[in-house]
């Protein structure tokens, strides 16, 4: 099962020591705390303005989930 980011630390965790991959669309933060231990990948997902108002920015997030929860299935704990 995917675990996802849900607490403000966690984000700015991610975004302070994490690894940043850009493209036209997003930013994808990439930050294992602590890969010696067998922890399941996390996922956390923020929605700028630039998207648009609430309901196209909720509606994109759930897109990504999804994504991310068939994308990483495969993905075992400690393995990036």
């Amino acid at each position: 099962m995917l675990a996802r980011l849900r607490h403000r630390h966690q984000f700015l965790a991610a975004a302070a020591k994490g690894q940043k991959y850009g493209a036209a669309a997003f930013l994808l933060q990439h930050y294992c705390p602590d890969c010696a231990v067998e922890t399941a990948p996390a996922l956390g997902i923020t929605a700028s303005r630039k998207i648009g108002g609430a309901v196209q920015r909720n509606r994109a997030k759930r897109r990504l989930r999804v994504l991310g929860r068939l994308g990483l299935t495969g993905v075992r704990p400690g393995h990036y």
